[in-house]
């Protein structure tokens, strides 16, 4: 069963919980956060055979779930939780038996992936830019090679 976090930071936003998801600012976090008030890695949902866990990953302002504030608690559906000042509920989805086409991309759908770090993204450009830069610099010295006129031959004795 899919389980999502409705984030009410800048927003209804609503992210679907797929095994395990971490809540924070960080950008590698599954569900990103804006506000200050969470920590960069703030907390975790992580189905397990018991169900939905939600553990705090020792944040400052801490986390909480109806009101209370939680190292550790199962959710249930329409939990709402707290992350520093950000609100959020929690609901489980009952899924229905596919029963036709209709259905079929729902059923096939995949985890959002996860955003990459922006300092990753520089160096990858920079390779790539270096890549380039030095393929032409390679590609104009073969040219010259090749328009540069033979060595003269040494005669015969």
């Amino acid at each position: 069963m899919p389980a999502y976090l409705i984030v009410s930071d800048g927003g209804g936003t609503r992210h679907e919980v797929a095994g395990r998801a971490v809540v924070g600012r960080d950008a590698d976090c599954d569900v990103l956060l804006s506000s200050l008030s969470a920590s960069r890695k703030h907390a975790s949902v992580e189905q397990t055979v018991s169900g939905w866990m939600l553990k705090d990953l020792s944040s400052i302002n801490g986390t909480f779930v109806n009101g209370k504030r939680v190292t550790e608690t199962l959710l249930s559906n329409g939990d709402a939780v707290r992350f520093g000042e950000v609100k959020a509920v929690f609901e489980i989805s009952e899924r229905k038996s596919v029963s036709g086409t209709g259905n079929l991309l729902q059923t096939l759908s995949l985890p959002p992936t996860r955003k990459a770090r922006p300092v990753a993204a520089v160096v990858a450009t920079l390779a790539g830019i270096l890549l380039l830069v030095g393929a032409t610099i390679w590609a104009k010295q073969c040219d010259r090679k090749a328009a540069a006129p033979p060595p003269a031959a040494a005669a015969p004795r």
